[in-house]
């Protein structure tokens, strides 16, 4: 991430790291529900069937379950990564034009139906 100051041991962390940022910015944008999907299947495990008491990403797994319950419908899905290119365009535009996702004081566009509000009439 962009600007962010982690001090991340794994890819797994940065994977879970980035799960947490994206459900702060939803609830602060107000979606009641969400889905999130990942190409990390262990960070998606970790996350709806948790993980032991001496689990490195403890911490981290469970602010992103407390942060879950805020919303009416919070769905975390594995989704492999050929099937990710959306991601993927993200990532190259965030990196392309240096996206500060620390700084989210100017309006965030969002031309993807990725995080989106009705998910539960769709289900």
């Amino acid at each position: 991430m962009h600007g962010a100051n982690l001090s991340c041991n794994s890819a797994l962390e940065v994977e879970l790291w980035g799960l947490l940022k994206g459900a702060q910015l939803s609830k602060c944008k107000g979606f009641s529900n969400i889905i999130f999907e990942s190409v990390s299947i262990v960070a998606i495990k970790l996350i709806n069937e948790g993980c032991s008491e001496t689990h490195l990403c403890l911490a981290l797994v469970t602010q992103i379950q407390e942060t879950g319950k805020c919303f009416e419908l919070a769905c975390w899905v594995y989704a492999p990564h050929e099937a990710n290119s959306l991601v993927d365009s993200f990532a190259k535009v965030g990196m392309e034009t240096g996206l500060d996702t620390e700084n989210l004081s100017a309006p965030f566009f969002c031309p993807s139906p990725l995080l989106f509000d009705g998910v539960a009439s769709l289900l």
